[in-house]
C-alpha cells in the first residue's frame, strides 16, 4: 500500500495521510488531489510519501489525482513552506493563496466551478471565400434589405473574429440581422472562448498623461535599477525608491518594467488598495497594452480566473494587483514593485498573517529577482534596512517639472490664536470646518480650482449619545460605539458590520435628548454642501465605493473637472495625481495619534505627508491646512515641513528606547473566545508556557486585555513577545501552536501575528 501526505486548507497544524489508488504512481509534491475529509470532498496538495499510516486511523484512498505534473514550481513551493514556518501557519492555508477563486480546494461550490469554466460567446466571421458571381448574387439578394447589406459588407471587411455584441454596437444592427445573414450563408456565427478582461479597451480607466524626458534624479534611479537587473556593479537585490510626493516614482517603475520585458522577464507590481489600482493600471496599459493583467478583489471570480490563465500562459507578463497578486503564476519574477511599501494594507489580517512587502523580498531572494520598494514616507523598518546596507537606496528629491511642494499651515483648534494662525482662524464655523479652512475653500472655488478634504472616519457621526444620562449606542458583539450613518439612517459597527435602527428615545432613561457626537465624512460633505451650495461635491469612502469601478469613476470625475470638492478617507490620501487640486484640508490631523499603538505617530505622519502631497501638482501652487488640537506634536510639525528625515531620526530613537521595531522583532499572541473568564485564564497559561522557556534575547509583555477587548462576539487578551533576532521567536511560537488546544482549550482560539503592524 502506497501512502501520501496531503496538506488541506484547514486551520490545523498537521498533514493527512491517504492511500494512493492502485495503478497510480506517487503524486509528485505540489500535485492537486481530491480526497474525502469527514463528509466533504476537498482539494489538497500532495506533500510527499508517508512512511506509515497513523496509529488507529483507517486510511482513506485518494479519490482523484487532478494533475499529471506539479502545479507549483520549486521556488513557489519553497516560498509556501517558508511562509508556513515563519508565520506559524498551516501549509494548506498558505498554498491556497497560490490559486484563483474556483481554481482549487472547493469541489462542491458550483458557483466557483462556473467562474473557473471558460466562457464562450458568439463571434462574427466572414465566409471563407466568395467569387465574383457569389458576391453579385448576394448584392442582388440584399438589394431590398439595406441593414442586412450593411452588416454583410462590414463582416466581409473583418480581419479577425469580432464578438457579436461588439459588432452589433459598432454597426448599429440587431442580432436578428446577423442570424438572417448566417441562415443565408453570407457570414458565420461561431462560438469562441473569450477572456474576461475588465480593462479591455481601457474601460473605466482614468486618463493619464505620458511624461516627457526623465529628470536627473529619475534617470539616476533608472540607471541603478538597470545595472542591478543586468548584474552590474550597482549590486543589491532590494532597492528603496524614496521620492517625495509628485516626484515621478511611477515613471521609474515603468522604465524598470520596460527593461525587464526587453529581456523576456516577468513582473509583479503591488499596490496597497483597489482604489490605487486604476491610475497605475491606466499608466501601465498606456505603455504595455494587453501585456498587463490585473488581480484584486474588486474583480469577479471569472475575471480573476481568466487573468490567472493569461499570466500562466505568458500572454500577460506584467501583473498589477493588491497583496494577493504576489502569488500570481508568473514563474520567475524578475522584478517585483511594491508601491507605497509603508502601507498597512499589505498585511493580511487572517491566517496566514503575512506581510506582502517582506514576502516579496523573500520571493525575490529565491528567484534571484529584484524588488523595488517605493514610498515618499518609507516604513521605519525599510529605512532601517537601507541605513544598515541591507537595501540599496535611491532618492527622488524634486517634483516633476520643478514644482514646489505645497505650503502647509497648522490651524490650532484648541486656541483662538494658534501656532501659525491668525486670531480666530481655528474657530469652528461649520461641522469639520474652521474659519481658516472655510475661507480657503471659498478662495479655491472662486478661482475655479479643486479641493480635497480628508477625514479618516466614515459615517455621519462617531456615536449617538443621550445628553441626559450619558448612554451611548454600542455594538453587542464588539466593545465599541456604533457609528451613525445618515443616508439610510442606521447605526453601524465598522468592525463586525452589526446594524441597528436609530433610536428615537434613550433605552436607558427614555429621554428624547439624543445627540450625534463626533465627525464623519458624511457630515463634512453635508456641511460643505450647505455652506457652498453651488459647489459640485462627492465623497470617497467605503460607503460610496462598494460598486464596481466606483474608485475609477470618482477619479475620472476629478480629472475632468466634473467635481469641485472631494471629501474622503485615506482612499484620497495617496496615489492620486490631480493637477486641478490646489487645496487640501485635513479636518482632524491628530485622530490617529490617540490610538493605543506604538505606530500611531508613524501612521499619522505618513497619512498627513501623503495627503498633503496631493496639492500643487498642476500649474498653480498648492496649499494645505492641518486642523489639529495637537499643533506641536512632532508627527504633525514634521509632516507640515515635509521633513521625513527629521521625523525618522526622532521616531527611530524613541522606538529604540522602548524596544519596538525596527530595534526589535515582535509577535502578538492573541487568545480569544466567547467567555471572558476562560479567555483570561487561557492567556495566563500562554504567558506561563512562554516564560518557562524564555531564551536570552527574548522578552515577554503581558498578558493583558487587547485595546479592542471584545470583537465580533469574542473576548480578546494578548501576550507580546519581543526578540532581538527573528530566529528567537521560531521555537517559542511553534511550541505554542503545536499545543494550542491543550493550552487554551477547545472553546478558545490562539492567533499568532508575527511582525504585527497593529496591536489593537
Amino acid at each position: 500500500m502506497m501512502l501520501v501526505r496531503v496538506a488541506l486548507p484547514l486551520p490545523v497544524h498537521q498533514q493527512f495521510t491517504y492511500e494512493v489508488p492502485d495503478g497510480n504512481a506517487l503524486p509528485a509534491r505540489g500535485t492537486r488531489v481530491v480526497v474525502g475529509f469527514g463528509r466533504r470532498r476537498m482539494v489538497g496538495f500532495a506533500v510527499g510519501a508517508a512512511d506509515r499510516a497513523p496509529e488507529g486511523v483507517r486510511v482513506r484512498p485518494v479519490k482523484e489525482i487532478l494533475d499529471r505534473e506539479p502545479v507549483l514550481s520549486d521556488t513557489e513551493w519553497q516560498l509556501a513552506e517558508w511562509m508556513a514556518r515563519y508565520y506559524v501557519a498551516p501549509l494548506g492555508m498558505v498554498l491556497r493563496l497560490f490559486f484563483p477563486p474556483g481554481g482549487t480546494f472547493s469541489v462542491r461550490e458550483e458557483e466557483s466551478a462556473e467562474a473557473a469554466a471558460p466562457v464562450e460567446r458568439l463571434h462574427v466571421l466572414p465566409v471563407d471565400r466568395m467569387d465574383s458571381g457569389s458576391v453579385a448574387a448576394a448584392e442582388r439578394e440584399l438589394a431590398r434589405a439595406p441593414e442586412q447589406r450593411r452588416a454583410w459588407e462590414a463582416a466581409r471587411a473583418l480581419g479577425a473574429p469580432v464578438e457579436r455584441g461588439e459588432f452589433c454596437a459598432a454597426h448599429g444592427v440587431s442580432p436578428g440581422i446577423l442570424r438572417a445573414l448566417a441562415g443565408r450563408g453570407l457570414l458565420r456565427l461561431e462560438p469562441r472562448v473569450v477572456t474576461r478582461d475588465p480593462h479591455a479597451g481601457g474601460a473605466e480607466l482614468p486618463d493619464v498623461g505620458v511624461e516627457g524626458r526623465l529628470n536627473e534624479s529619475q534617470a539616476g534611479a533608472v540607471r541603478t535599477i538597470r545595472d542591478t537587473l543586468s548584474g552590474g556593479p550597482a549590486g543589491g537585490r532590494v532597492i528603496l525608491v524614496q521620492g517625495i510626493t509628485g516626484s515621478g516614482k511611477t515613471r521609474v517603475y515603468v522604465e524598470a518594467v520596460e527593461a525587464v520585458l526587453e529581456g523576456g522577464g516577468r513582473v509583479i507590481v503591488l499596490v496597497p488598495e483597489i482604489g490605487l489600482a486604476a491610475p497605475i493600471v491606466s499608466r501601465f496599459r498606456e505603455q504595455f497594452g494587453d501585456r498587463v493583467a490585473v488581480l484584486h478583489s474588486g474583480l469577479s471570480d471569472g475575471e480573476r480566473f481568466d487573468a490567472w490563465g493569461r499570466i500562466r500562459s505568458g500572454d500577460a507578463p506584467v501583473v498589477i494587483g493588491a497583496r494577493s497578486a504576489l502569488f500570481a503564476p508568473v514563474g520567475r519574477a524578475a522584478l517585483i514593485v511594491v508601491d507605497e511599501e509603508h502601507e498597512g494594507a499589505y498585511k493580511q489580517d487572517e491566517t496566514p498573517r503575512y506581510l506582502a512587502r517582506d514576502v516579496a523580498v523573500y520571493r525575490a531572494a529565491l528567484e534571484d529577482g529584484l524588488v523595488l520598494l517605493g514610498s515618499a514616507t518609507p516604513s521605519l523598518e525599510s529605512r532601517a534596512n537601507a541605513e544598515a546596507g541591507k537595501y540599496r537606496s535611491v532618492r527622488l528629491p524634486r517634483r516633476i517639472g520643478g514644482r514646489p511642494l505645497p505650503e502647509v499651515e497648522i490651524v490650532d483648534l484648541a486656541a483662538v490664536s494658534g501656532a501659525g494662525s491668525e486670531p480666530g482662524a481655528g474657530e469652528i464655523v461649520a461641522p469639520g470646518l474652521s474659519r481658516r479652512l472655510a475661507e480657503a475653500l471659498e478662495e479655491t472655488l472662486a478661482a475655479e480650482d479643486q479641493a480635497l478634504l480628508f477625514l479618516n472616519r466614515r459615517g455621519f457621526a462617531s456615536f449617538l449619545q443621550c445628553t441626559d444620562c450619558g448612554w451611548v449606542a454600542e455594538c453587542p458583539n464588539c466593545r465599541i460605539s456604533l457609528t451613525y450613518h445618515r443616508g439610510r439612517p442606521r447605526l453601524l459597527c465598522h468592525y463586525c458590520a452589526h446594524a441597528a435602527p436609530v433610536h428615537d428615545t434613550c433605552p436607558s432613561c427614555a429621554s428624547q435628548r439624543l445627540d450625534h457626537r463626533g465627525l464623519g465624512t458624511q457630515q463634512v460633505e453635508s456641511a460643505v454642501a450647505a455652506r457652498f451650495p453651488g459647489a459640485r461635491i462627492a465623497r470617497m469612502d467605503l460607503d460610496t465605493t462598494g460598486a464596481k469601478w466606483s474608485h475609477a469613476r470618482l477619479y475620472r470625475a476629478m480629472q475632468s473637472r466634473e467635481l469641485d470638492v472631494l471629501v474622503g478617507t485615506q482612499m484620497i490620501a495617496k496615489g492620486f495625481d490631480l493637477p486641478g487640486v490646489a487645496l487640501v484640508g485635513v479636518v482632524s490631523a491628530d485622530t490617529a495619534l490617540h490610538f493605543p499603538d506604538f505606530r500611531a505617530a508613524e501612521r499619522t505622519f505618513q497619512l498627513l505627508a501623503q495627503v498633503a502631497g496631493r496639492a500643487g501638482r498642476g500649474d498653480r501652487p498648492g496649499r494645505v491646512l492641518f486642523q489639529t488640537y495637537m499643533p506641536d506634536h512632532y508627527a504633525v510639525t514634521a509632516a507640515a515641513g515635509h521633513d521625513y528625515e527629521g521625523f525618522w531620526r526622532q521616531e527611530v530613537e524613541k522606538r529604540r528606547g522602548l524596544g519596538y521595531p525596527p530595534a526589535t522583532r515582535l509577535a502578538n499572541v492573541v487568545v480569544s473566545g466567547p467567555d471572558a473568564g476562560s479567555v483570561g485564564e487561557a492567556a495566563e497559561r500562554v504567558a506561563a508556557r512562554l516564560r518557562g522557556g524564555l531564551a536570552p534575547g527574548l522578552a515577554l509583555v503581558g498578558p493583558a486585555p487587547c485595546p479592542l477587548e471584545r470583537l465580533r462576539g469574542r473576548t480578546r487578551h494578548h501576550v507580546l513577545l519581543k526578540a532581538e533576532q527573528p530566529a528567537l521567536l521560531d521555537r517559542a511560537l511553534w511550541d505554542l501552536a503545536r499545543e494550542e488546544e491543550r493550552i487554551v482549550g477547545s472553546a478558545n482560539r490562539l492567533e499568532i501575528d508575527r511582525d504585527p503592524l497593529g496591536l489593537l
